[in-house]
């Protein structure tokens, strides 16, 4: 059994074959719009803004002083021990 395909049947398999791909382009299309929306719709505020105290009086916090954090204590290693 042999097929033949003349100049027409070679169209309309180019044709279907644009028609089909151009469908599939605007499938992704639409599910990346949707997808976008979403995700700029829930990520509208990642943060939250926490009020801060009125700063001191410039007298007391210039005569205080400034602590500074402890530094790590280093723990020995069983390997290290004598």
């Amino acid at each position: 059994m042999r097929f033949e395909i003349k100049s027409g049947g070679v169209a309309a398999i180019l044709v279907g074959i644009a028609a089909l791909s151009g469908a599939v382009f605007m499938l992704g299309l639409l599910a990346g719009y949707d997808v976008g929306r979403e995700s700029a719709s829930s990520q509208a505020q990642v943060a939250t803004a926490y009020p801060l105290a009125p700063p001191a009086a410039a007298e007391s916090s210039a005569s205080a002083p400034i602590p500074s954090p402890a530094a790590p204590v280093a723990a020995q290693s069983p390997a290290a021990a004598p």
